[in-house]
């Protein structure tokens, strides 16, 4: 069930192996350096939780601001959205995260934005957030009672509101915003044919193609790219998105198309295959327009890993395998400014339950936001669950 967050039919990619899909959090490395260690991980979310689907966004994106809060020795924070699943029930949070002290002097504010949860018709999932301009724009599948389909959506940080960005009787997945917030880029079925495939493999390359429209409504749609998904913006007229190509590997493909959106045409724009066959690469996150972080696996290998692709030089450079080989590695995203990388991965079996955090309730109040899903989802009180996590807890005395 939980594949389908990942990299199942909505983010139209090759399945991974169950073990990658359960006790996950977010990690991040700079890319800035030229030879990485494992000390040069940070570990970004709480590792106790199932923690997906990171997205780093700029501290004005939301309007509010932080780095007033942030100790005068550690680095300027990091702000990530996220998706966490905890019994059943899926949240996007909002987090600020101070650091510089390595990973035991964390501290983390958390901010819970939207609620989903199980109720009478179903399980409903959340996935792929971006936040921009005092809004948070995500997938969701079950959207509606009685209708097993994936669509995107909207939510106004200012007022709690919600709007569906899909139009009605079609399925987008795996949303991705362009760095002005004016367009959002989504791989899409076009009208829903339901969940089981229609040709045989569809649950390996389901066939999707990448729409584009204004992110505020929905408005100018146009489908940009047949046979694509994943996609990525490296700036306003640049795309990165996967495909499975003709010769069976799965590759990611980069499209530049000039003009408006809404002045563009299918079959106008050109995709361009930019990583080689004999290995796959796909979920795509742009750094810029000439370079790319891309989940691979290699021929001879098991695991998934991250590696940044330069476009211009046709380079790979190795990235998580330096820092954990035998690990599976996925779903990248790159910060705004280009200096950090972000992914999911399991977390090992010594790691789990190792950090024990204190909780302090930050002294300023952010209007709640009601939970939008399933009709007999449980409410949330936003000023009871802002709490900041501070992991350095010399005294061992576990949660306040």
């Amino acid at each position: 069930m939980f594949g389908h967050i990942y990299v199942g039919p909505a983010a139209a990619a090759p399945s991974l192996p169950p073990s990658v899909n359960h006790n996950s959090d977010i990690y991040t490395l700079p890319l800035s350096l030229s030879t990485i260690h494992k000390s040069d991980e940070l570990r970004l979310t709480d590792g106790k939780s199932l923690n997906f689907d990171g997205h780093f966004f700029s501290p004005d994106a939301n309007g509010d601001h932080h780095e007033d809060e942030s100790p005068h020795d550690v680095s300027p924070p990091i702000h990530l959205a996220y998706i966490t699943l905890v019994d059943s029930a899926c949240s996007i949070n909002m987090d600020t995260i101070f650091h510089g002290r390595g990973e035991r002097g964390l501290k983390r504010l958390r901010m819970p934005i939207v609620f989903n949860g199980v109720g009478g018709s179903g399980w409903e999932a959340l996935y792929k957030p971006s936040v921009v301009k005092n809004a948070v724009i995500y997938g969701s599948t079950h959207p509606d009672p009685g209708q097993k389909r994936s669509a995107v959506y909207l939510t106004d940080l200012k007022t709690g509101s919600t709007r569906s960005l899909t139009p009605d009787g079609h399925a987008d997945f795996t949303p991705a915003v362009s760095p002005s917030g004016l367009w959002t880029a989504v791989a899409s079925h076009g009208e829903w044919r339901g969940w089981d495939p229609v040709v045989e493999g569809e649950e390996e390359d389901p066939h999707t193609d990448i729409f584009v429209f204004k992110t505020r409504d929905g408005s100018e749609r146009v489908k940009l790219v047949e046979r694509g998904g994943w996609p990525s913006w490296a700036d306003e007229s640049t795309l990165y998105f996967h495909r499975k190509s003709d010769d069976g590997w799965w590759s990611v493909y980069k499209a530049t198309f000039p003009g408006t959106a809404s002045a563009r045409e299918t079959g106008s724009v050109e995709a361009v295959r930019i990583t080689p066959p004999g290995l796959h690469a796909y979920t795509p996150a742009a750094v810029n327009p000439t370079s790319v972080a891309v989940t691979t696996r290699r021929v001879g290998s098991e695991f998934r890993h991250v590696e940044l692709f330069n476009v211009e030089s046709n380079q790979f450079t190795e990235l998580t395998r330096l820092v954990s080989p035998e690990a599976h590695h996925i779903n990248p995203c790159v910060s705004p400014d280009g200096k950090r990388v972000g992914y999911q991965r399991s977390r090992e079996e010594e790691e789990s339950g190792s950090v024990v955090m204190n909780v302090e309730r930050p002294s300023r109040r952010v209007s709640p936001l009601p939970s939008r899903g399933l009709p007999g989802v449980f409410g949330w009180d936003m000023d009871r669950n802002i709490d900041t996590f501070d992991f350095s807890d010399p005294d061992n005395e576990g949660l306040k």
